[in-house]
């Protein structure tokens, strides 16, 4: 009895074992960005994607509000995924009375073939997002079935729309509202009173410039400076405008100005000859940020929450979670690096922590990733400056010492880091986006000590790609040249300056973090481009053998506008990726 009882219980033992196992692989989560906290960017053998020809997509198109066919909407952040559903976070364009623009989020079934039930659902996230393009991967936060979504979006705190009140100088003129301007140093000038301080503006103008041949094209030099008799703070600086172009846009990302009353001066520097300038609009704006969750997120039951957290500058970095806190940054506004909770602590009520650099600093793409050392998290990423910050992780996020590890320093041309950081075995892989026309691929080893080692390799365009490590131990990442060409090249893991670089694709530019299955001796590689002709792809080689390489398949970008700026998602065996026409694809 004691016998057939102990087979009995070690059968029942292993149904549970093996239903468990069964259970996480049908709820697994791509939780983040590149998958993980450590932005890996590596699918696990189990959850096997599209590896051969025969792989198909699945285009699913999201609504959007796009009355005149001028604004930018669409995907520009990677998707999360839980189980069957994939979250995206798009621009919706404008807010208006159909409800389907500004920020959204939809919940995507990306197993079912019936497309009654493609969509489980799709929220505005905030109207004020009229428009504004979301760079930021939210978070899954397993737990509690919860989504962490950061939006960016416009607040105008003058619009001018008429120059008709304000003072001339130098010999400019102003009559029905416009002013016009025939010879440089001429200017026009109004009060204007802050009733907030201020670190970033945007300003835009209707500026136009003519001139008395329609086939000559005329220029004018024109800044923007706000005095209060004591400081004077230059918005813009001698920018350009063209009569081959409408309108100005020229962005102020320096001091803080303070709340007050000043002088606003719109002065035209330069002028070519016989030319014309005239000015009757100006508005001047500035970006600022939110956080929300959405509960019980893979049900029609979703709460979106209340604002959770806000702040003046745009959140361009995708959103981790290390040791029960939330991780993003700022680019403009407050210049910081922000900490949200603890999310999962019941007993304790979430707040925001910042991070602000001694020196005027910005974060653009780079978000957070974990690194442990002797069993302690740190939180690494890097900045505008070229700088890698490494910070601890809960109450002393904003005020510890931590410490620095200035890239530019090694490589003067290091250029902005714009890229994560991929941690793989406590070795941090990244690249930079480079001062000239080519970006570095960069290693670091021992990163959270006083004495790393940093080792760097140009790369063949400039790079924002987060870099991804195959269990073949090559390092793939994506590079290009503006808006015409890229690729993306490998190298092994313990590659040196002086590494060759290994073309796994040439042609379109690649801004995308790739991701990378290992499978039978082969690095499968997926990707997307961002071109007018952009898509998917997927790449296979033999790991050392250049004669291998193969692409194996291309797909989607049948929108109207395909640019991916943003890569791949993965789980399931289904890969998930969106573009600026609205689409979202489904490959498997």
């Amino acid at each position: 009895m004691k016998k057939t009882k102990s087979k009995r219980l070690l059968t029942l033992v292993l149904v549970v074992v093996l239903v468990f196992a069964l259970s996480v692989s049908a709820f697994a989560t791509w939780s983040s960005f590149q998958g993980n906290n450590t932005n890996s960017g590596t699918i696990p053998t189990s959850a096997q994607p599209a590896i051969t020809s025969s792989a198909t997509v699945t285009p699913v198109s999201l609504p959007y509000n796009n009355p005149d066919y001028s604004v930018y909407t669409g995907v520009d952040a990677a998707s999360v995924i839980q189980g069957n559903y994939a979250f995206t976070l798009y621009n919706g364009g404008v807010s208006g009375a159909n409800d389907v623009g500004g920020a959204r989020m939809q919940a995507t079934n990306i197993t079912t073939t019936d497309p009654n039930e493609r969509v489980l659902w799709n929220i505005q996230l905030d109207a004020d997002a009229s428009n504004d393009m979301q760079l930021s991967t939210p978070y899954y936060d397993s737990n509690n079935n919860a989504i962490y979504a950061a939006v960016t979006y416009t607040t105008v705190f003058q619009n001018y729309t008429s120059v008709s009140n304000w003072s001339t100088s130098g010999g400019a003129s102003i009559s029905s509202g416009a002013a016009t301007f025939t010879a440089a140093n001429q200017s026009v000038s109004t009060s204007l009173t802050l009733t907030n301080p201020v670190n970033t503006i945007q300003v835009s103008s209707n500026l136009a410039v003519t001139g008395p041949n329609s086939e000559t094209t005329y220029y004018a030099g024109y800044t923007v400076t706000l005095s209060n008799g004591n400081t004077t703070y230059t918005l813009v600086n001698n920018e350009t405008a063209s009569s081959a172009w409408a309108g100005t846009y020229a962005t102020y990302n320096g001091a803080q100005i303070s709340a007050g009353t000043y002088t606003l001066t719109f002065t035209i520097n330069s002028l070519d000859t016989n030319a014309t300038a005239t000015l009757s609009t100006l508005t001047m704006s500035r970006y600022d940020w939110r956080l929300y969750s959405i509960s019980d997120a893979n049900t029609t039951n979703k709460v979106l929450s209340d604002v959770l957290a806000s702040g003046e500058g745009q959140i361009n970095t995708h959103i981790n979670s290390i040791g029960g806190y939330l991780y993003f940054g700022g680019f403009g506004g407050e210049h910081s690096y922000y900490q949200y909770g603890p999310i999962d602590d019941e007993n304790t009520d979430p707040s925001l922590t910042k991070f602000t650099p001694n020196t005027q600093e910005d974060f653009y793409y780079a978000g957070a990733s974990k690194s442990s050392k002797n069993n302690t998290n740190y939180v690494v990423f890097g900045s505008e400056s070229g700088k890698v910050y490494v910070r601890p992780v809960g109450a002393t996020f904003g005020t510890a010492t931590g410490s620095v590890i200035n890239l530019a320093s090694k490589q003067s041309a290091c250029g902005p880091i714009r890229s994560s950081i991929c941690v793989k075995d406590g070795v941090w892989y990244l690249s930079s986006r480079g001062t000239g026309s080519n970006g570095y691929l960069w290693k670091i080893t021992d990163g959270t000590t006083s004495d790393p080692t940093v080792v760097y390799r140009q790369l063949n365009g400039n790079s924002t790609s987060t870099p991804v490590v195959s269990n073949n131990n090559y390092v793939y990442v994506g590079y290009s040249s503006g808006y015409s060409s890229g690729g993306v090249v490998c190298v092994p893991a313990n590659f040196t300056s002086s590494t060759t670089l290994t073309s796994i694709y040439s042609g379109h530019p690649v801004q995308s973090s790739p991701l990378v299955y290992t499978y039978g001796g082969y690095d499968y590689v997926y990707f997307t481009t961002n071109h007018e002709n952009g898509k998917g792809y997927c790449y296979s080689w033999y790991a050392g053998y250049q004669a291998t390489i193969a692409n194996v398949w291309a797909l989607g970008g049948t929108s109207g506008n395909p640019y991916a700026v943003q890569g791949f998602s993965s789980e399931n065996g289904y890969l998930v990726y969106g573009d600026d026409g609205n689409y979202l694809y489904i490959i498997h």
